[in-house]
């Protein structure tokens, strides 16, 4: 239970965190526009919309390592064809361990995986906005 709640919290963590990322028409990230929207009284309604949002979530302690292989994982991620990202594999996720020597336990697997799951969403949902707007 206590580790299914630290997935819970760190996927949200997670999905905050590519959401923010995510590049804007101009090329910006959604977090650069709402640094630059803190101070602006002109911002757009969407942006102040996410400017005063409630607190944003944060990463549990228990999790922070596991975000840490994540992105590492994540750096060296593959691309498929049309430009979309693949998910890390479990080989993939395998040699990370025997190059890193560290052994996972079942949960931390699980959070690495519901990771990239949720970079993946977000990912395909932007690609998705992309190609409708050409």
């Amino acid at each position: 239970k206590f580790y299914s709640e630290v997935i819970i919290e760190a996927v949200a963590f997670a999905d905050y965190q590519f959401r923010m990322g995510a590049r804007q028409e101009d090329g910006a990230s959604l977090q650069e526009h709402v640094d630059s929207a803190r101070s602006n009284p002109f911002a757009s309604q969407a942006t102040i919309a996410v400017i005063e949002q409630e607190e944003p979530p944060s990463l549990p302690e228990a999790a922070t390592y596991v975000w840490s292989y994540f992105i590492r994982l994540h750096s060296g991620r593959g691309q498929g064809g049309l430009g979309g990202f693949l998910p890390l594999s479990y080989q993939e996720i395998k040699a990370f361990c025997d190059v890193e020597q560290v052994e996972l336990d079942y949960w931390e697997i699980d959070l690495i995986k519901a990771f990239d799951s949720c970079f993946l969403k977000v990912s395909y949902e932007q690609q998705e906005k992309d190609s409708k707007k050409k």
